[in-house]
């Protein structure tokens, strides 16, 4: 959070803007951003189902550059892109939203930022202010949600996964 705070307060100051805030609750927040929207945990078989009722416009995904972060997943912006949601993400090395080798995604299902409050401003302001460029965005996150990430298309790809690792464990077994 303390990412984009600074730019979320400048954010918040603009006409007919709405944040919301889903999860992990700080004191401080509520101070910080009076007026906002606050929602708790939910366990996680209705978590879908109240992400999916917030109507989102964007997601953020902010995230600092630590060793631990550089191991995380994906699945925030995954879950924004489920229900069509934009996310702005950080960019950091080895990050959990940066595009996979050799491709190039960035402003195609997710817009990637440094960790700079410029960045951040400049990024949230931008989806604010173009609503094609935000629906656009938001349609390609659910196709990749969609294509990639949907067992039902990937089935095969994880069944042929876990067949290599049982050979390879059963021709080779730990010792």
């Amino acid at each position: 959070m303390e990412i984009v705070t600074p730019a979320l307060k400048e954010i918040s100051k603009k006409d007919n803007i709405q944040l919301v805030f889903f999860g992990q609750m700080w004191p401080e927040q509520k101070v910080t951003f009076p007026d906002a929207e606050f929602h708790p945990w939910v366990d996680q078989d209705t978590f879908h189902l109240k992400l999916g009722s917030l109507d989102l416009d964007i997601g953020l995904c902010p995230i600092e550059d630590t060793e631990f972060n550089r191991g995380k997943s994906n699945l925030k912006m995954i879950e924004y892109g489920a229900f069509n949601v934009p996310s702005v993400c950080s960019q950091i090395p080895s990050g959990p939203y940066n595009s996979p080798e050799g491709l190039d995604l960035n402003d195609k299902d997710r817009v990637l930022v440094e960790n700079t409050e410029e960045a951040w401003f400049n990024a949230m302001e931008d989806l604010i202010l173009d609503t094609d460029k935000r629906k656009h965005i938001g349609d390609n996150a659910r196709e990749t949600v969609e294509e990639f990430y949907n067992i039902d298309n990937n089935w095969k790809y994880w069944d042929e996964c876990y067949r290599a690792v049982h050979d390879r464990v059963v021709e080779k077994p730990f010792s």
